[in-house]
């Protein structure tokens, strides 16, 4: 079965207004099928894109063939964040910009240092 046999038993009236719009003439409707290949073979693209316009199953095909939308996940699930950075879930993940991390790591290591300096003199002055 061809489209065209399928779009002309599922709607022969709209097929032979569509046939007749073009100024061709329907004598036979058994035959609906064969004459809307002719008419896109006579007619060409505008024909075919007015049949196609009437088949019974163009939403669907639409629906199943549209582009596909990306979507922006977060990553935390809550759906109404930006990009996972909404206040309540700050840093919730772990993750944080890079340079604020080394930023931090830094200044941690700064602080370790500075520690284990004070603790060492301490050491020293009270064995003395």
């Amino acid at each position: 079965m061809t489209v065209y046999s399928y779009i002309a038993e599922n709607n022969p009236n709209k097929v032979v207004s569509i046939i007749e719009s073009f100024g061709y003439e329907v004598r036979d409707n058994s035959n609906l099928g064969k004459s809307l290949q002719e008419l896109v073979s006579n007619v060409g693209e505008s024909a075919l894109l007015k049949i196609m316009d009437c088949h019974p199953d163009k939403d669907i095909l639409l629906e199943v063939n549209a582009p596909k939308k990306e979507k922006k996940e977060s990553g935390c699930g809550c759906s109404g964040c930006s990009g996972g950075k909404a206040p309540q879930y700050l840093n919730a993940s772990g993750s944080e910009n890079p340079s604020t991390s080394n930023a931090m790591v830094s200044q941690t290591n700064t602080m370790l240092l500075a520690v284990a300096l004070i603790l060492s003199v301490a050491i020293i002055f009270k064995n003395n």
